[in-house]
């Protein structure tokens, strides 16, 4: 990680250019009660190769292991510009950690997050094993696999984003067999277009919204997939 914040503390403005093509994790990693506000991170694009990933994200939520903390909650992102990273913002602790709350990811635009199966993700906002997670009126421009990877989560909103060029599936709930369920998303009124599937991930087709495996009181509504 480049910055393990601290507690309490507002982040606001910078422009934040990584070059070095080796696996970053974080930019930043985020501290209970943290706000990270009209920032900039532009990555270097870089995948790595097969059996050698890079893992470059702007925003991570930490974990005991990486970061010698459990995962902050209490975090807002907004009006952040992220682009040329494998992963936006991620969300996912350790095991043995406690479980992130009430992340509040809302007006940034993501763009050109890269990626490929096997190597490096290409996730816009990845979640998981976590609760009241909210992905709110985000832009989400030539995205690798996902735009928004929600697994293990309770108590989540995908609401009011716009999604345009996704090679894999736009929005996805997805649950391991030995995660906790997705339980009591709402995915409402995202706009989603432009699906392609230039890698083969094990079918043969593009999805605007999936939701795959132990799911409970999901609300699918009022969005545009075209």
């Amino acid at each position: 990680y480049a910055v393990l914040t601290k507690a309490g503390v507002k982040h606001f403005g910078g422009n934040f250019i990584w070059t070095v093509a080796t696996t970053l994790y974080g930019v930043f990693t985020a501290g209970d009660n943290t706000t990270f506000q009209n920032m900039k991170f532009t990555g270097n694009g870089t995948v790595g190769t097969a059996g050698n990933p890079v893992y470059q994200a702007a925003i991570v939520s930490g974990a005991t292991s990486s970061a010698g903390r459990s995962p902050a909650s209490n975090v807002l992102v907004t009006n952040c510009n992220i682009s040329n990273m494998t992963v936006g913002i991620w969300i996912n602790p350790d095991s043995i950690d406690t479980t992130p709350k009430n992340w509040q990811i809302t007006n940034n635009n993501l763009t050109n997050i890269v990626g490929f199966p096997g190597n490096s993700a290409g996730y816009g906002v990845v979640a998981g094993l976590a609760t009241q997670i909210n992905t709110i009126g985000n832009t989400f421009t030539t995205i690798r696999r996902h735009a928004v990877y929600y697994t293990g989560i309770l108590d989540g909103i995908i609401s009011g984003n716009s999604v345009n060029g996704v090679d894999n599936i736009g929005i996805q709930l997805n649950t391991f067999s030995a995660q906790p369920a997705n339980l009591n998303i709402v995915i409402s009124n995202n706009a989603l277009s432009g699906f392609t599937r230039s890698i083969a991930y094990g079918y043969a087709s593009s999805v605007g919204i999936g939701v795959y495996g132990k799911t409970n009181g999901i609300n699918i509504t009022g969005n545009q997939i075209f």
